[in-house]
């Protein structure tokens, strides 16, 4: 992955939080981007979710 460019790339794994009041996190694996959404997976599921503020 070229380090300078913002964001993630395909096969990046990011660390989501998935409760907050629990405090529970999950990696994901990036799947793509389509200039709005990336898709990330984990296990069977994939799932589509705007990141674009979250990563920065």
């Amino acid at each position: 992955m070229e380090r300078n460019k913002p964001g993630w790339s395909a096969g990046d794994t990011c660390v989501l939080i998935v409760s907050i009041p629990k405090r529970y996190t999950q990696e994901f694996e990036v799947q793509g981007f389509d200039g709005k959404y990336y898709t990330v997976k984990r296990g069977k599921s994939t799932i589509c979710i705007n990141l674009t503020a979250a990563h920065l």
